[in-house]
């Protein structure tokens, strides 16, 4: 269950160098929280400022009323979303479209949040972290051998000659790959792979179609 996207939250953006368009991932102290409806349907808009001794930015939320209890002001929070000018904010910037967010714990390293993030196909009610979590314990569980571990399919000979890392290298690092040369060569092992296996499928059926015909051609000459 390949990601079908990653989110790159390898650097933190200062709030004055914002640029409107650009996906980015900012840090700050919720200094104000807000919440109103709006539109015929009622829809609840929940929007929190937050400054990093830069500036300030809003962060909107839409349709999510229960993230007002945990977004208090003087939590610190990491959110990656897309840049842009706030709707009759006057200039004022705005982190919409947001695609994740953390709240971080008192005393907590924000360091542990940064990095390329997987973005699996999901549906309503299981999000990113969800998928993210499942797929940390699952692979962990494997390189400690509690589950087994992923068995290797290339012969070693192949593999040095076209310098691929260990399959269960690649199977980690596509989900959570360190930085963009990585996840290349974790993409560069496993398309190699599959290729590699329709190859020899190819062979062996070419193999078994030409036995098959010295078989009919020996029947034939009996």
């Amino acid at each position: 269950y390949y990601p079908r996207s990653y989110e790159d939250q390898s650097a933190v953006t200062p709030i004055a160098q914002l640029v409107p368009g650009e996906r980015v991932t900012v840090a700050g102290v919720i200094a104000q929280v807000a919440e109103k409806q709006a539109g015929r349907r009622r829809m609840t808009i929940l929007t929190v400022v937050i400054g990093d001794g830069t500036g300030y930015v809003r962060v909107t939320w839409f349709n999510q009323p229960f993230l007002k209890n945990k977004l208090q002001a003087g939590r610190r929070l990491f959110v990656t979303g897309k840049a842009a000018y706030a709707y009759g904010g006057r200039g004022q910037m705005e982190i919409s479209q947001v695609q994740s967010y953390v709240l971080l714990e008192d005393g907590e390293d924000g360091a542990s949040h940064l990095g390329i993030f997987p973005v699996y196909a999901s549906t309503d009610g299981l999000n990113q972290t969800f998928f993210r979590k499942a797929m940390r314990t699952l692979l962990d569980s494997l390189a400690n051998g509690a589950d087994g571990e992923i068995p290797e399919v290339l012969p070693e000979s192949v593999a040095a000659r076209y310098h691929l890392m260990a399959r269960c290298i690649a199977f980690q690092t596509i989900h959570f790959p360190k930085n963009a040369e990585e996840l290349q060569a974790a993409r560069r092992r496993l398309a190699f792979e599959e290729l590699y296996l329709i190859q020899c499928g190819l062979l062996l059926l070419k193999k078994q179609a030409r036995e098959q015909q010295q078989g009919i051609r020996h029947l034939a000459s009996s």
